[in-house]
């Protein structure tokens, strides 16, 4: 019973109770009624001890004692066999589809096999006769081979139930990259077609305050940069909801690198370790924690180089940010890096900052997947 054995042996029987209490009462009858015929302590022990077994062999809680379960029961219902003269032989009956089940189905052939022998030496023991051994060894390889096709029955309608249950998950993953399209359309059609409006009217202000200049002018060109900054990232957010596989989230984040060093600066990008597909909140929090370094970067730093990697490590990923900017010793996190602590947080990550007194600024995010 330690051959191969289906996939299904590990996930658990998933027996009902109704299949449990009728196992107990097939072998209750089996070995009850050769010892109503003949008493003798050796049948009520492995009779009683076989039940057991099989009720725990069928307890889905008790998975890590299932084998020896089994183990049990297979010698529990070979002695009532022999201890009975055979009398008890239909007990065996529940013990074949359990170990397909547990097991597989060779497992559950070989008990069929392994009773059939012990019922043969049984009937040459006792002297009984050789037709009368032919036709219960007839009956008992019938029986199995029965039994044996019903448990891959069983086996097959477990395998569908996989199957099934791994399309669901499938269609629940493209229902949720249905969902982030839907989400990215919208932010594109909504908020930003306000902030384009946003510009459109800001623009026109300043052009009316071209021809009669007026204090607020330099109010209203800041809100424009600002407007313009958002309609950005609106555009780079949208763009890394749409983009969910390994090779277009590289795309995503070189496309902010790029857009850093058309601004002037230079970023030397770096991607160690083999790229692979990250959960969602993964590839967003590496995403908005490089976007956010580089911002920071254009406006704060004034630095001239950056270096930016991104480590994919067995049981995580590591995005590193460094710059050559003014530093400053202590400082005091602002709104967009506590907002990569807090998301570093919130998927069981790290996130570092260190800013050294003679100059540069680093950020470094750790999240496991």
């Amino acid at each position: 019973m330690t051959s191969e054995s289906s996939e299904t042996a590990s996930t658990g029987l998933g027996v009902s109770n109704l299949f449990r209490w009728g196992s107990q009462a097939v072998a209750v009858a089996g070995w009850g009624k050769s010892l109503l015929t003949q008493p003798h302590v050796s049948i009520a022990i492995a009779g009683v001890t076989y039940c057991l077994a099989l009720w725990v062999a069928t307890d889905t809680s008790r998975v890590r004692r299932r084998t020896a379960a089994l183990w049990v029961a297979f010698v529990a219902v070979l002695v009532c066999i022999a201890a009975s003269g055979n009398e008890a032989l239909v007990a065996y009956a529940p013990l074949v589809p359990i170990v397909a089940v547990a097991r597989g189905l060779r497992p559950a052939f070989a008990v069929v096999v392994a009773v059939t022998i012990c019922a043969w030496g049984t009937g040459l023991w006792v002297g009984e006769q050789l037709v009368s051994i032919v036709q219960y060894t007839a009956a008992v390889v019938g029986a199995g081979v029965f039994l044996v096709e019903f448990s891959r029955l069983l086996l097959r309608e477990r395998e569908d139930a996989q199957v099934i249950a791994r399309q669901s998950a499938l269609i629940a993953d493209l229902s949720a990259d249905a969902e982030r399209q839907r989400v990215a359309q919208q932010i594109h059609d909504g908020i930003g077609h306000y902030l384009s409006s946003a510009i459109v009217q800001l623009e026109v202000a300043m052009q009316e305050g071209s021809r009669e200049p007026r204090p607020a002018d330099d109010n209203v060109r800041r809100a424009r940069e600002l407007v313009a900054d958002g309609m950005a990232e609106v555009r780079n957010a949208v763009g890394a909801l749409r983009k969910d596989s390994s090779s277009s989230f590289q795309a995503a984040l070189e496309d902010l690198v790029q857009a850093s060093e058309e601004a002037g600066i230079e970023v030397v990008w770096a991607s160690r370790g083999k790229p692979r597909r990250l959960r969602p909140e993964v590839a967003w929090a590496v995403y908005s924690t490089l976007q956010e370094a580089l911002t920071n970067v254009r406006k704060h730093a004034r630095a001239r180089r950056v270096d930016a990697m991104l480590d994919y490590a067995d049981d995580a990923v590591e995005l590193v940010v460094t710059d050559d900017g003014v530093g400053g010793g202590e400082f005091e996190p602002g709104t967009g890096l506590r907002g990569i602590e807090e998301r570093a947080a919130e998927f069981g990550g790290t996130a570092r900052f260190d800013a050294p007194a003679d100059g540069g600024f680093s950020v470094r995010l750790r999240i496991a997947g």
